[in-house]
This record gives structure tokens, sequence and C-alpha cells, in this order.
């Protein structure tokens, strides 16, 4: 929202200032940098009057020990951040602008080259305590602090491996380290039992089925068949072509069938595999019978009502592009943030999650961030996994 170039820069007021502009110029129709993304809700916003932060995204996005084809090179700059995040903390705790449901996100680049990156993410996290913590990291360093946040359950991990073979994570991930990222996965899930999440970027170098299988048989030799699984696709291409829509069937199946503790589309993904099906319902895309048995299999939840738990973005934009989701045709949304409780979204009431044992509604989890949280929850609230609506279809 504004250049920093030292920790004086970063003020309270200026902050709040800079979100009440945007917020402004967005409920005006002028162009912000917002403009054109997916996930820009239209609605009524409360006017803001003090900041309260509930999200907060730590990203070091200039260093990486990777150079991943679908990545920019601003990755590679080596630029440093010009002011201090245990003196950003401190600020954030003494002006009172951090929820106390906050949740953090680890990013990069990679985080863990950040300078002082265990002093740092254990300040954040004894600090603030927070609902969620996650980290981005692709594994190529072992990190015994990362462990022992693991397997205390104050923490969740996601990283991208992308290949099923040497020679295409190679290609797309720029260094020779296949057989050490699936090693570090191995000894982060076998000293926590969880908390791994294994993402699968679908790229023009690595969707072919031979890949695909080579990377089932990796999960499967290493033993790690039941942890959880995130397909996502590259960002730079806009349209997912058949052959890679059938190697998503595919891998979806071939993980779900062998126990993964859960699989979904992440935020990429679900739009473009929208339009797909969509594509193909509406009878552009007549060529693959593979393809049609998914939509005959979306046929038949095309009369039923839906719960969907996510009253954000991603809820938003599947009743936007979704083909099987009209706002007709969900029951409500449910979401925990108390703050939503009793407003609408796309003219639909959102609940709190209790509403969903008041009745026997297929349930659809539109949070990618959150998936697995909630899936849990779920599991908690005594609901079967027959009524969590499959990722193929919706």
């Amino acid at each position: 929202m504004f250049s920093v170039n030292s920790d004086n820069d970063i003020d309270v007021a200026r902050i709040l200032k800079a979100k009440r502009e945007l917020y402004d110029a967005i409920n005006h129709g002028e162009e912000t940098q917002c403009k054109g993304c997916p996930f820009l809700i239209q609605g009524v916003w409360d006017p803001l009057k003090t900041l309260k932060i509930n999200h907060l995204s730590i990203e070091s996005n200039s260093i990486c020990n990777m150079k991943c084809t679908y990545c920019s090179d601003t990755y590679h700059g080596g630029v440093k951040a010009k002011y201090s995040l245990k003196k950003l903390l401190e600020y954030f705790l003494e002006n009172n602008v951090l929820a106390e449901d906050i949740d953090i996100v680890w990013g990069g680049g990679e985080p863990t080259l950040m300078d002082g990156f265990e002093e740092v993410f254990q300040l954040f996290t004894h600090k603030l305590k927070p609902k969620s913590n996650k980290l981005f990291t692709n594994a190529i360093i072992y990190s015994p602090l990362i462990e022992e946040y693991l397997k205390n359950g104050q923490l969740t991990i996601t990283i991208s491996t992308d290949a099923g073979t040497k020679e295409t994570f190679r290609k797309i991930r720029g260094v020779d380290a296949f057989e050490k990222v699936f090693g570090n996965i191995k000894k982060y899930y076998d000293a926590a039992g969880g908390g791994v999440t294994i993402k699968y970027i679908f790229t023009d170098d690595n969707f072919g089925f031979e890949e695909i299988d080579n990377f089932l048989k990796q999960i499967n030799k290493h033993e790690l068949n039941r942890c959880d699984f995130q397909l996502s696709s590259d960002f730079k291409a806009q349209e997912l072509n058949n052959e890679q829509a059938l190697s998503i069937i595919h891998i979806y199946k071939e993980l779900t069938k062998n126990g993964a503790n859960t699989c979904h589309f992440d935020d990429h993904l679900r739009p473009r595999w929208n339009r797909k099906i969509k594509e193909i319902y509406n009878g552009n895309n007549t060529q693959n019978n593979e393809l049609k048995l998914i939509v005959d299999e979306f046929s038949k939840f095309k009369d039923k009502s839906f719960i969907v738990w996510g009253a954000g973005q991603l809820g938003y934009m599947m009743v936007k592009e979704g083909q099987l989701l009209e706002k007709s045709k969900i029951a409500f949304f449910v979401d925990k943030d108390k703050r939503k409780h009793g407003k609408l979204l796309c003219d639909v009431e959102i609940r709190h999650p209790d509403f969903i044992k008041e009745v026997d509604y297929p349930i659809i989890i539109a949070a990618s961030k959150f998936y697995n949280e909630i899936y849990g929850e779920l599991a908690d609230m005594g609901i079967g996994k027959d009524r969590i609506m499959d990722s193929l279809i919706i």
C-alpha cells in the first residue's frame, strides 16, 4: 500500500489511512491494484474505524534456493526488508492492532533462509499464539525447529514437489534435490505423524500420466500416502487442456484411493477446473469419455441443495463461476467468524457451523487455505465423509 524504507515508515495511522483509501476507491469503481482480482467480493463493506489485523503473511519473497519455472525472477533478487520484523511485532503489540484469533502464514521464496528465521518464528509464535500457523517450504533444508513445532501441533507445513522423477524435478524446480526433498518430507511426517501437506503444481512439463505415476510411486515408497495433498496449477496458464484435466482426475483418484487424509484443489486450480467442467457441461467439449464421466457424476447433484463452509473469496467465486453452485441451491453459508453471522453473501445467509448438524445437505468446503482444518472439524462434529463433496465435482 506504500513504500517502506525504515522502521519509522510503518505507522498504524498510515496503514489505516491507506486501507480506507483503497476501500473507498474500490467502492467508487476507481482503478486500483485490486482490479481484475477474481477474489474481490461485491458487498456492503463496513467503514474501517480501527486497524485490526486478523491475517499476517510474512513473505521472504526475494530469497530462494530454487528457481522454479512458474515463479518470478523477483524471488532471486536477494533484496532484504528495510525494516525489522522484531520491531514490527513490538510496535503492533504496543498499539493493540493484532486480533486474538490471528493466523500467520510464512512464505517465500524460502522462509527458512530469512535472517534470524528461527528467532523470529519462535517470537511471533509465542507472542501471538496464532489459531493457525502455516509455513510453505521447499524442504531442501531440514529444520529441527520445524519438526519440534510440527510435533507439538503448533505448525503445519506445505511442500511442493511437482515431479515424479529427478529429471522433471530439475527442469521445473531448477535444482538437483529430488531425493533430498522427498527424504525430508518423510522425516517431517514420521516425526509428527501429520501436519504435512504435499503439493503438486501442474505445469506444461509434468502432467503426463507416466510422470504422475512416478510421483505416486515416490509417495508410496516413502510411506506418505496418508499425508494431506493439495493440487494446484501454474498461475501463468489461464486454462487447463484436456490432457491436464485427465491427469488431475487420475492423481486425485489414486491419492484418495491410497488413503490420503485429504486431497483438494487450491485457489489457482479451482477456477480453472470450474471453467473446464462448465465447458464440458455446456457441450463445448465432448471429445473424452473420462471427462464426460465427471460431468455425469456432477449432474447427479444438479437438483441438490448445499451448505457451503467458507463465506469468503473462494465461496463467492464458486457461486460466481461454478457450474454446480447457484445461489438458489445454497441452503446457507457457514463460517466461524462471528462477525459474519446473520449477514449475507450472494444474498444467502451466513450462519454458525453448528447449523450443519440440524440438516443433512451435502457440504462444500470453500476455503483452500483452511481446508484440512475444516475437514477435521467436520469429523469432530460427527459429520460423515459421505456428506463432504468431492473436489472433482465442486
